[in-house]
């Protein structure tokens, strides 16, 4: 303690310990800081192997039921083989897409997918309609419209439909689901979608059949 005139002036050392504990602050903090940084940074550059590898795990974690786009395609393909009768002929304008969807293919794959499910959704409800009276309380979701689902197994039981072009439209409206929800659909996928939307057009002017009770 010093005097300075009337007034008394205290002075304080500070150990260098204390400098020390002050300096490894700084340095802990900086560390803190850097590290998600770095971590964000290291997520960002390798963000597309990453998400392989998500995607790996979710397969192996899902089993047999995370097939991909792919390969629920591949089964609808057979499906629409089985679903065409051994002296039928081959379905007609069955090529590759007009130039407009072509063109929504290269712009958006999922869009295309929607795109061609919708004409076949619009034709299984409008084939559907004349039975309503008979499948009313089936039929009818809870927003008063008329369900894709019962729609296509009203077709079934009333005979207007196979089992196989059954089997294909509800394959189909599952990998519309997939494409409305984000699922990864490349230009290949969504060209041979449109061919099988077509086909199923092609199944549903097709001749009655005995009906049967599908699985709901």
């Amino acid at each position: 303690m010093l005097q300075w005139g009337d007034r008394m002036l205290t002075l304080k050392i500070v150990k260098p310990d204390d400098a020390m504990d002050w300096m490894t602050f700084v340095s802990s903090l900086v560390g803190s800081i850097a590290w998600p940084i770095a971590a964000f940074a290291i997520a960002f550059l390798f963000r597309a192997q990453i998400r392989k590898l998500v995607d790996r795990l979710k397969k192996l974690s899902l089993g047999d039921n995370s097939l991909d786009f792919g390969e629920r395609l591949d089964e609808a393909e057979a499906e629409a083989t089985t679903a065409l009768p051994a002296a039928a002929p081959e379905p007609a304008g069955i090529g590759l897409p007009d130039a407009r969807t072509a063109q929504l293919i290269a712009l958006s794959p999922a869009a295309a997918v929607v795109d061609a499910w919708r004409s076949i959704e619009t034709e299984v409800k409008k084939r559907a309609l004349p039975l309503l009276p008979q499948y009313a309380t089936a039929a009818v979701s809870n927003h008063g419209q008329l369900a894709f689902r019962a729609a296509a197994k009203m077709l079934f039981q009333a005979g207007q439909i196979t089992a196989s072009t059954y089997s294909l439209l509800s394959d189909l409206n599952g990998l519309r689901n997939a494409a409305a929800h984000g699922d990864d659909i490349t230009a290949a996928d969504a060209v041979r979608f449109t061919m099988l939307a077509k086909q199923a057009h092609f199944f549903l002017e097709g001749p009655d059949v005995v009906p049967d009770n599908p699985d709901a």
